[in-house]
């Protein structure tokens, strides 16, 4: 059995725009889930005995949870610009900060939007976090690579 994988060094880089392979890995991302699901579909008709579904369109959301950061280049400003803009730009998302292989593979959307953002939040006394959401829009490709 291969040893586990330690999620501590993860890779998450925002491209410029969905034109581009220039991109910028916004410091203190302390978490990123990529929860993958199609819509199960019902698909039982009268006299079926079990409640049979039928894949159906995938979605493939991002959240990112980052250590709050006002200044330019953070988080912040790259996050709202983009978010006010709605500007399309593509990622890439890696486990491990690390060249891509086999056994790191990266996912990668080739058009996105920020859906939201957290700009401000928290308690007296606690770290200030950025939680920003990310959405495939109209014509992404969603894929996985293990040479890219």
């Amino acid at each position: 059995m291969a040893d586990p994988i330690v999620f501590y060094n993860g890779f998450f880089a925002w491209a410029t725009s969905t034109a581009s392979v220039a991109s910028a890995a916004p410091a203190g991302l302390k978490s990123v889930t990529i929860p993958i699901s199609r819509a199960e579909l019902e698909d039982a008709a009268m006299g079926d005995d079990i409640a049979a579904t039928y894949p159906g369109i995938m979605s493939a959301p991002i959240s990112a949870r980052y250590r709050q950061n006002y200044a330019a280049g953070g988080v912040d400003a790259l996050a709202f610009a983009r978010w006010n803009a709605k500007t399309p730009f593509k990622i890439k998302v890696r486990a491990v900060n690390s060249a891509v292989a086999t056994g790191n593979p990266s996912f990668l959307w080739s058009r996105v939007y920020i859906s939201s953002i957290t700009p401000v939040g928290g308690a007296h006394g606690e770290i200030i976090y950025n939680n920003v959401e990310m959405r495939p829009m109209t014509g992404c490709l969603f894929t996985r690579s293990t040479s890219t």
